[in-house]
């Protein structure tokens, strides 16, 4: 383990079991964002610095406006979720909360309604209301 992690688990260690939830919650929505500020750097040197050279070497078989057809736009929605998280984790436990449930890998009340029926008959009872299901 390295010293940070080796930190982690002693601060963690000493803290009751709410507070050794609410300490893990916190260092998960730092992970999260110190994530996603990498991703947004990186997103940024592909489209400014990458791009540009791509652009410079005039390459007649590159199809460079398909290869960075939606960066610009990716990069703008991941430069606003970085600083939505930034700004939900600078305000408090109370935000920190609502990150972690958002991004929690606990199963929602809709993950059923998104996925499809495993059986016929779990694709029957989806449709029960519907005319051609009725006995």
């Amino acid at each position: 383990l390295s010293d940070a992690e080796e930190a982690t688990e002693e601060a963690t260690e000493e803290v009751m079991p709410s507070d050794k939830m609410e300490l893990s919650q916190r260092l998960a929505v730092e992970e999260l964002i110190t994530t996603e500020a990498s991703y947004v750097h990186n997103l940024q040197l592909c489209v400014s610095d990458i791009r540009a050279h791509l652009q410079k070497k005039q390459l007649p078989e590159l199809d460079l406006e398909g290869l960075f057809s939606n960066t610009d736009d990716i990069l703008h929605m991941s430069q606003r979720f970085l600083k939505g998280l930034e700004d939900t984790a600078g305000r408090g436990q109370e935000q920190l909360l609502s990150i972690s449930k958002c991004c929690s890998p606990e199963p929602s009340t809709t993950s059923g309604l998104l996925s499809p029926p495993n059986t016929p008959r779990e694709a029957a009872a989806g449709q029960e209301g519907s005319p051609a299901h009725q006995p």
